[in-house]
């Protein structure tokens, strides 16, 4: 392949990885008594939805992170996991590990001598958390 050729699939490449990241950035709504901010716009907008109709962060979200499990559910959903850090006015910060948890009869060697299973299959799914975390902040 001619240096032309690659200096140009090169320059391809980088132009469209580039406009393929500026397109995953976070996407935030900011109004004077509130803010919301997912990677999704759609979903920043039902968040403030939520906020306009008397909702608080809580609620706002939540609903966000519903509206994420539709529009990306392969990164995001009920069956997924969260971290979630929520200040209400006047209080101290608390934070929730809602990330997946291993099934409840799951053991340290379950997996044998087989460490494929750990990557493929059922036994290497964790359950998801993140609906336990959205009823712990409310």
């Amino acid at each position: 392949m001619s240096l032309v050729r690659t200096a140009l699939i090169a320059l391809f490449l980088v132009a469209f990885l580039q406009n393929a990241a500026a397109q995953k950035r976070p996407q935030s709504i900011v109004k004077p008594r509130g803010a919301v901010a997912t990677d999704d716009g759609r979903c920043s907008g039902i968040g403030m939805s939520v906020l306009r109709q008397g909702g608080n962060a809580i609620d706002a979200s939540v609903a966000a992170a519903l509206c994420l499990g539709v529009v990306s559910p392969a990164s995001s959903g009920i069956g997924g996991g969260a971290f979630t850090v929520v200040k209400i006015a006047g209080g101290e910060a608390i934070a929730y590990d809602s990330r997946e948890t291993a099934p409840l009869r799951a053991t340290e060697d379950m997996y044998g001598s087989n460490p494929d299973l750990k990557k493929k299959g059922a036994l290497s799914a964790g359950l998801g958390n993140n609906m336990e975390s959205s009823h712990g902040s409310s």
